[in-house]
């Protein structure tokens, strides 16, 4: 069995978790970027114990990160969609006391389109 694949966990097969801090390496690297310690070493229990809360501890941490990414990335979606929607609502009305077909057709999209954005925002995907 590979040396590298007994000390640590392979994610995503491009990624190796340092066995003393959880840093993410590269698959190559001789050396964490983080804290210098060599990835080839070889592990007793109580260091694999401790690899194991440790890589827990940073996906955890990971995972929160994304999820606080996604909060945002849905009211920008909120945002647009409002934005959208309102000045669809002003080019439909300029567009029928205009007798503007091409303005009439432009507002019509926008406003769908800031309907499916609101609607996106609301239904949590």
């Amino acid at each position: 069995m590979n040396e590298n694949s007994q000390n640590q966990v392979d994610i995503d097969k491009k990624i190796l978790l340092c066995w003393k801090c959880s840093f993410p390496n590269r698959v190559g690297d001789k050396h964490c970027m983080f804290c210098k310690a060599p990835l080839n070493k070889r592990l007793n229990l109580i260091s694999r114990i401790e690899l194991f809360f440790a890589q827990r501890k940073w996906r955890k941490a990971l995972s929160k990160r994304k999820a606080r990414a996604k909060g945002a990335n849905r009211f920008i979606t909120l945002t647009i969609g409002i934005i959208l929607f309102m000045s669809g609502c002003y080019l439909f009305t300029k567009a029928i006391f205009t007798n503007s077909f091409t303005n009439w057709m432009i507002s019509l999209l926008f406003i769908i389109y800031g309907i499916f954005s609101i609607k996106f925002f609301l239904s949590g995907k």
